[in-house]
């Protein structure tokens, strides 16, 4: 980093009594080049965010202070390409084909008659769907079927979702104060 930006940075600090210098009204003591001076025990006196003091596990090898006068935190680097998916995540990868939307549905409660309803096809595999086991405890048994959907009726349907949520809260919303009294409305719970 050029230095001109390193020194526009500590002039721009803000003060923090903890590890700063102050003058008897209070203001921070400044150096020759205007940055605000630390006190001589500031190593000592410094703590993070979280009010946690130096430890090198948590900030690193070199105790370094933030502009705002805290301990830097180090962070762990992340390598988004060393991320773990989920089975679910990998059952569709595996199965994805251009040009469709997928949904993941439990096999109970009739899901499966409602999902073909609603123009949903079961992704097959050999003899037979795509399924995977989800059971918990309570339900142990439970499987889930892997669907698909042709993408743009997939995008149809949910524009005539939000065109239905819109009605639904319209029909329902609280009247204007003009309007007065609720009046009941073939949803509400008045009638």
């Amino acid at each position: 980093m050029d230095s001109n930006l390193l020194e526009e940075a500590a002039k721009s600090a803000v003060f923090n009594e903890v590890v700063h210098e102050q003058t008897e009204n209070g203001d921070p003591q400044r150096n020759d080049d205007g940055t605000i001076r630390l006190k001589r025990n500031w190593k000592d006196e410094a703590v993070d965010r979280q009010g946690r003091k130096y430890n090198p596990h948590v900030h690193g090898d070199k105790l370094a202070l933030d502009t705002e006068g805290f301990i830097k935190v180090r962070h762990r680097e992340t390598n988004t390409t060393d991320r773990t998916i989920g089975r679910t995540e990998a059952l569709v990868a595996k199965h994805r084909e251009n040009g469709y939307a997928y949904y993941i549905a439990n096999d109970d409660g009739g899901n499966i008659d409602r999902m073909r309803e609603l123009d949903w096809e079961p992704v097959l595999e050999g003899e037979g769907s795509v399924t995977m086991n989800v059971g918990q405890a309570r339900a142990p048994n439970t499987r889930a079927v892997l669907f698909r959907k042709p993408e743009e009726w997939y995008k149809a349907d949910q524009e005539a979702k939000v065109e239905r949520n819109k009605a639904r809260f319209e029909e329902t919303k609280a009247p204007s104060e003009e309007d007065g009294q609720y009046e009941a409305t073939a949803t509400s719970p008045l009638r």
